[in-house]
């Protein structure tokens, strides 16, 4: 088969890349450069994912200019060099004056018997890098804050509609100022635009729920005590501007779920009572100001996705019938207000993550596509009333977070770059519609649950 992948550079600077079977391609033959690339807290690194896992925590660290350099001066060394205005192919055997000198022959069998490659793209002082797949007969151009596909047959034409994919870059996250704010697991959050925030989790030792309810003072959140208002696993929470309160939750001796509706009242939420309204595991929910609740969650029998609307009333939801809408596992879901819909989930066979669009009308949500955005696991994902996506995530291979702004273009999700934000478990989302972002996660190592604030500003 013939193997051809140009990269055009229309960046102002140079870039490097390079190129390996897939991103599980452990390089042999680079092992005294592999481990001048050593990075505290990521292990050793020996295949590409390694690489690019070591790029981004040397990024999101900031640790200094020689990291950065040290990465730079390895892909100078073992890969192609392309200048600003300059077109390469970078799977050819006789490429320009900067060889692969890292492709021995079963490299080349490998790499040469692929449909798919592996690119991993970096520019000086790591200020711009990427990794991604590509079919082995594309063209790409570095430009702005990604590389496009380009137009087949041409060489410098882009089309973004065939493939984008961004930069990661050395910009530093929006969430900041981490606090301890009490003991848990599998923590949710949620804002209004009166900086009222509500918190619930389940108890470390016991399958007991708590909530919480606090105000987001300037950067941090004051929050009060904490209350157990009910038994279960897997709590989500979602606010809305009446003053309402919706929980949803599984059973913790059932595969059921379950919802209450709350009322805020002064500095308390006074409960309703629990309702039984679906059978599942992992449900999430998210409602807007004409009292229209969605809910997600998974089958508790197959790797498949659902979802509910419903009307609120009361103390009581008046649910609609539960339609499939994908398959995976931990959904989450987030509502504009209006008609947009936004949903991001795990694989259920790999930690791949990805998103759906979906609009509301009538009861029922037509969704577009399922597209897959990053990697990683236990999504959660917010949106403003503007339409700004915001959402956070595991790391699959260790406790980092990161996460990623994002638009609605074309019915789809244009994602910014991800970024590393700190280490921990569970993350959760919630963003008001004064873009102000308040997150809650569970500690890599203790059973302690954590706070940071931020300002969505994409």
């Amino acid at each position: 088969m013939s193997n051809s992948v140009h990269f055009a550079n229309n960046l102002d600077s140079d870039i490097y890349v390079m190129v390996a079977p897939n991103q599980d391609w452990v390089w042999a033959d680079l092992s005294t450069d592999l481990a001048f690339l050593a990075v505290d807290g990521i292990g050793a690194v020996n295949a590409v994912k390694d690489v690019w896992t070591a790029i981004k925590t040397v990024q999101a660290l900031g640790d200094g200019i020689g990291s950065a350099l040290k990465f730079t001066e390895f892909f100078k060394k073992n890969g192609i060099t392309i200048k600003s205005g300059q077109c390469k192919d970078v799977l050819s055997k006789t490429t320009y004056e900067n060889p692969l000198n890292y492709l021995t022959p079963s490299f080349w069998g490998a790499l040469f018997g692929a449909s798919d490659v592996t690119i991993i793209a970096v520019t000086d002082e790591l200020k711009m890098s990427v990794m991604y797949n590509t079919n082995s007969d594309y063209s790409w151009i570095a430009t702005g804050e990604s590389v496009v596909r380009a137009k087949y047959g041409s060489l410098w034409q882009q089309s973004p509609q065939s493939g984008i994919h961004y930069f990661h870059t050395d910009a530093q996250p929006l969430l900041k100022e981490f606090t301890q704010y009490d003991d848990g697991q599998t923590p949710s959050v949620a804002i209004d635009s009166s900086n009222r925030v509500i918190e619930v989790h389940q108890s470390q030792n016991h399958s007991t729920l708590w909530c919480r309810m606090g105000a987001l003072e300037g950067k941090e959140v004051s929050w009060g005590d904490s209350h157990q208002y009910d038994t279960g696993v897997s709590p989500s929470v979602t606010m809305a501007p009446n003053n309402k309160v919706v929980e949803v939750h599984q059973s913790e001796n059932h595969n059921t779920l379950w919802y209450r509706v709350g009322t805020l009242s002064g500095d308390a939420i006074v409960w309703g009572a629990s309702h039984q309204f679906d059978d599942g595991v992992t449900p999430s929910v998210t409602m807007g100001p004409d009292n229209q609740v969605i809910e997600v969650h998974k089958s508790q029998n197959h790797d498949t996705l659902w979802y509910r609307v419903g009307v609120l009333d009361g103390d009581e939801i008046h649910w609609g019938d539960s339609h499939q809408y994908d398959s995976g596992i931990l959904p989450s879901v987030a509502f504009d207000g209006d008609k947009t819909v936004v949903e991001v989930h795990q694989s259920e066979n790999h930690d791949t993550l990805w998103c759906r669009v979906g609009m509301l009308s009538d009861g029922l949500i037509e969704w577009g596509e399922s597209h897959c955005y990053d990697n990683g696991i236990t999504p959660s994902v917010a949106i403003n009333r503007n339409g700004g996506i915001f959402e956070v995530h595991q790391s699959e291979n260790n406790s980092s977070l990161w996460q990623l702004c994002g638009v609605i273009k074309n019915s789809a999700i244009e994602w910014s770059n991800n970024l590393n934000y700190t280490k921990g478990r569970e993350p959760s989302i919630a963003m008001n519609n004064d873009n102000e972002l308040v997150e809650v996660h569970k500690s890599q190592n203790h059973d302690t649950l954590w706070d940071g604030t931020g300002l969505y500003t994409k």
